[in-house]
Order: C-alpha cells, then structure tokens, then sequence
C-alpha cells in the first residue's frame, strides 16, 4: 500500500500485511541510487542555490541565498533572484540518472534533436563559465558509461533486452543508449529489514484528498504559448468577464 505522503498508518499497513522486504512491497533501495538532501541538512549557510531540472520539486531554497533559477524549470520553491533563460523540451544534449526514489539504478541519455536559440544555456554552460575546470555533458557520458561497463551488472533495454555483460565495448553501450536504449540494474539482494509494530501510529494531522495539481504552479511559457494559453478555455475566465 502506498499514500500519497508520509503516512505513519499506511507504513504500519504495510508492516501488518508482510508487504516489508517483499517484491512489489517495502524494498532496500540501491546503494548506487543518491538522495537529496533537503535544505535543512546542508552544512554551513549557502550563499547561491542554482535550480535546474534536477533539483527535486519539494526542494525549498533558503531564504537568505541568491537563487538562480532556469526557466525550463519551475519546481524548487516560489522564490528567484535570477530567471535565466534555458534550453526547452529536445533543445538541449542531457544524462537520465535514476530517479532519487528508485529501488533499482538506471541511466539513459536524451540527445538534442533540434537546435536551442543562441540566447540559452544549460544549467553546465552556465557553471562552466563560472568554473572552466568543471567537465562538460559529453565527458560525463563517457565516465559514467565507462563505471557502468566495467561494473558489468544490469540489462540494456532497447529494441531486445541485453545483458550488458554481452556488450564488448563502452562505446557500444553509449552508441545503444544514444538510440534511446535504457540500461537498468539487477535488484538490489533481499537482504533483511525488520520491522515491528509495537504499537498503531498516532496521526495529528488530517489527511484530506486533492487533486494531484492543487498545488501546481504554471510554468514559465515561451511569448506564444502564454498568448493562446490565456485567449483559450485551458483557465477559468476572469472574475465578471463573459465569454
């Protein structure tokens, strides 16, 4: 059973029912798959945040910091010193790491298909112009195909399903997940978690249902598509406006 937030009830559910330590229950995640921190644990006080589409949507950055925030991007809190312009959907060459709540390791690459107008960057660009040394996307590719070859775990899932282990080169792997293969890890082992229900969670706060998008904050549009976003039906019109 799942929920839709932390819900001390469901994870005791879960417990009661023997969903722990089970396939399609409770697992151990990988140890190859990071989590994100939240704010509060980060050591010392930060003086820039950069928010990109890698930063987790809940992320909230400090008030106190000079927040860079791309424009293809709208998770990572309401607050931004600095709007920057940055590559749309298919505009811009980029790594696909596993999900930060995902069991099992993953990695794909999405290539650029169409060419970004000359007045973007990425999130990279805009560090490397900060910091020359930093590596760019393309090297990163390489090293991170280069560990996962080497580690010769896991399966590539493109047209058929290989064991990476039949490849014979990195190359080869990069050039399979190039043309939109997907290479996934072996389950993490059994291992154990043992839980005990001692006694029923208490909950304080009441769980009431909403629709996935009460929250949800629209995007920053390109100039077209905020015109026919507002002449069309896709919102409510505005208080004493007829149709």
């Amino acid at each position: 059973m799942i929920a839709a937030d932390g819900n001390p009830a469901i994870a005791a559910l879960n417990v009661l029912l023997g969903a722990v330590g089970t396939p399609g229950g409770i697992v151990r995640k990988n140890g190859e798959v990071q989590s994100h921190a939240p704010t509060g644990s980060l050591p010392g006080s930060l003086r820039a945040v950069l928010i990109d589409s890698t930063v987790p949507w809940e992320f909230a950055a400090p008030t106190d910091a000079e927040v860079f925030r791309f424009a293809a991007w709208d998770g990572g809190g309401d607050s931004a010193g600095w709007l920057l312009p940055a590559p749309g959907f298919l505009e811009d060459l980029t790594d696909a790491p596993a999900p930060p709540t995902s069991a099992r390791d993953s990695y794909a690459v999405a290539l650029n298909l169409v060419a970004p107008p000359s007045v973007v960057q990425s999130a990279t660009q805009f560090l490397r112009q900060i910091d020359p040394t930093l590596p760019a996307v393309e090297k990163i590719i390489h090293a991170r195909c280069e560990q996962i070859f080497r580690a010769r775990r896991g399966n590539v899932y493109g047209e058929h399903p290989t064991a990476i282990a039949k490849l014979d080169s990195a190359a080869h792997f990069e050039e399979q997940l190039r043309q939109g293969a997907v290479w996934v890890d072996d389950p993490p082992g059994p291992g154990k978690l043992r839980c005990d229900l001692k006694e029923w969670p208490m909950e304080n706060r009441v769980s009431r249902p909403g629709s996935w998008a009460t929250a949800w904050v629209p995007p920053v549009l390109p100039a077209l598509a905020t015109k026919l976003y507002q002449e069309s039906n896709l919102r409510e019109l505005p208080a004493g406006r007829q149709a």
